[in-house]
């Protein structure tokens, strides 16, 4: 055999695990997230019927492969991982912060400055974020909806990071 085809892949899938080796991972964190949320309406559901993802079992598990899928990139991509150094770039170019938590969490305690767009409002306000004309940094309670958040707003080219948990970010600003 000669020494350019030892650690060459062979089969169809080692080319395709070489070329993509996320993938994998992000389809098993899509169909965790949907078990998940199918689970939660079988288990907890709705018995009022008012509840619109909970009450029905397919919308409940779209939700949760759509919650798996960016659990996924928020935790596991490489481009998503911040540094402090990081956060005090973006804050050297005079980022502004947005929390993506609920009124009522962001009513609890928030950065100082910090503007509240829900995950839920983002894109029907994404033009108002746009017309900002700075960097954005994303923060949440966690770094889950941020992540999601920055996922959304990096596919439309705006120059943007995670901050994660807001308390977190806190300390880093």
């Amino acid at each position: 055999m000669s020494p350019n085809l030892q650690n060459k892949p062979t089969t169809f899938a080692q080319k395709n695990m070489q070329i993509r080796p996320n993938l994998i991972k992000s389809i098993s964190f899509t169909l965790l997230g949907a078990s998940a949320g199918y689970a939660y309406h079988r288990f907890v559901g709705c018995d009022s019927g008012g509840c619109a993802i909970a009450g029905n079992p397919v919308l409940s598990s779209v939700w949760g492969a759509a919650m798996g899928f960016f659990s996924f990139q928020s935790f596991f991509n490489p481009k998503s991982k911040n540094t402090k150094m990081n956060i005090q770039e973006f804050v050297a170019k005079g980022a502004i912060i947005i929390d993506v938590r609920s009124p009522e969490e962001f009513s609890m305690g928030q950065i100082s400055g910090s503007v509240n767009i829900p995950l839920q409002e983002l894109v029907s306000r994404f033009s108002e974020i746009e017309g900002m004309h700075s960097p954005i940094i994303f923060c949440c309670a966690s770094g889950n909806r941020s992540g999601q958040a920055t996922h959304y707003a990096q596919g439309r080219n705006l120059e943007c990071i995670n901050g994660g948990g807001w308390s977190s970010l806190q300390r880093l600003l």
